[in-house]
């Protein structure tokens, strides 16, 4: 699943301007649930670091503060929503 889950978001970070908003929110949540689980590669890490300063600029307007109210506010769900479909795999 590792690997799958690296290229995937490799994948997306290159494409990420074409890429619709939800898309990339999903590929963020990818990052971080696969960050905590420690099952992200340096080249995934540059990749998520990407998605993520992407999704700031272009969903918070490049607002932090913002972005950290929405992480908070999801965080709980999606990293459930993972670990699940880990547990599943």
């Amino acid at each position: 699943m590792a690997s799958a889950l690296a290229a995937m978001i490799v994948a997306s970070s290159t494409v990420m301007v074409n890429t619709p908003g939800v898309e990339v929110e999903k590929a963020y949540w990818d990052c971080e649930f696969a960050a905590i689980e420690g099952q992200i590669s340096l080249d995934a890490a540059a990749a998520c670091s990407e998605i993520y300063e992407h999704l700031k600029k272009h969903k918070f307007d490049g607002r932090f503060d913002r972005f950290l109210v929405w992480w908070r506010e999801n965080k709980v769900r999606e990293m459930s929503s993972r670990g699940g479909r880990r547990q599943a795999d």
